[in-house]
């Protein structure tokens, strides 16, 4: 089942304070970053030039992330579990710049320094599925629960996984599970919601999920353009329209071919065919088989 190009990755980093010794701590400071699937590394800071090395592993991008990664793991300074956070870092920076097998390969040597590195695991398993090896991706990420069974970013990851293998079964199973842990996280209702609208079989259940998630990220268009899917569906086609518009309204995007074809779909039911078919068109232009993609949420 396609889903719509507006849904997104995450990588989440953890920096964690700066420290004399090394050690394997793991309080910190979490900054989340939307560029692909969730993943989580953490380091020490040793002295000034080693904060600047990693900070720029972590933060940054491109070679310049790449070569500081490579200063850090060469430095010597760091135990065993910090040698894995930042090959796992490396890895993660790899995969930005489409290198995937070296990615694997730093997230392979990540594993081997550290066995017991449950995001090490995870890393590995979301290059895999960034890349369409759902079955890899997934015996990795749950490894990588096995290892660390409360972690929610794993949930996230694996349901999600589940989700683009076209399992929402199974995804829904781990957002709910993810959701038992941390109830204020919107990724976890929101794509919940997304897999429940999918399947059809909950859609009340899914409005109330995309209800949650807005309510808990209120800035974030996609739930919108979920919810309004799940309006068309259920045949309220005002409600629908609302939800398109406000989606259009938020997004930096505003050609997002999948939200103009909702909301033509929404504007020709309510009784706007010359509106909703401009929209329709426009959808057409932009991305020529959405009227598919949208027959196979079973909407014509």
């Amino acid at each position: 089942m396609h889903r719509p190009a507006h849904a997104d990755w995450i990588i989440v980093s953890t920096l964690l304070p700066q420290r004399k010794a090394v050690t394997a701590q793991t309080s910190g400071a979490r900054m989340r970053v939307a560029v692909g699937l969730v993943g989580v590394a953490a380091f020490f800071f040793v002295n000034a030039a080693a904060a600047e090395d990693n900070e720029v592993c972590v933060r940054g991008s491109g070679e310049a992330a790449i070569d500081a990664c490579t200063h850090a793991i060469a430095s010597g300074r760091y135990d065993k579990r910090n040698v894995a956070m930042l090959y796992s870092n490396r890895g993660n920076q790899w995969d930005r710049m489409g290198q995937f097998e070296k990615a694997i390969a730093d997230h392979s040597v990540a594993i081997q320094t550290d066995p017991t590195y449950a995001a090490g695991y995870m890393h590995r398993g979301n290059a895999y599925a960034r890349h369409g090896d759902y079955d890899r991706a997934i015996a990795d990420q749950t490894e990588a629960l096995r290892i660390d069974p409360r972690d929610t970013d794993v949930f996230y990851n694996r349901g999600y996984t589940y989700s683009h293998k076209g399992d929402h079964e199974r995804a829904i199973a781990d957002y709910s599970a993810g959701i038992v842990l941390d109830p204020s996280n919107a990724r976890l209702w929101g794509q919940r919601c997304w897999s429940r609208a999918v399947l059809g079989k909950q859609l009340q259940e899914a409005i109330d999920d995309c209800t949650k998630a807005s309510s808990l990220a209120p800035m974030i268009p996609q739930i919108l353009g979920y919810r309004g899917l799940i309006y068309l569906k259920l045949g309220q086609f005002a409600r629908a329209l609302d939800d398109y518009e406000a989606a259009l309204t938020l997004t930096k995007n505003p050609n997002n071919a999948e939200w103009l074809y909702g909301r033509g779909l929404a504007k020709v039911k309510s009784g706007d065919s010359s509106g909703g078919n401009a929209d329709i068109a426009k959808a057409k232009a932009i991305k020529a088989d959405i009227a598919e993609d949208y027959a196979k949420y079973g909407l014509r």
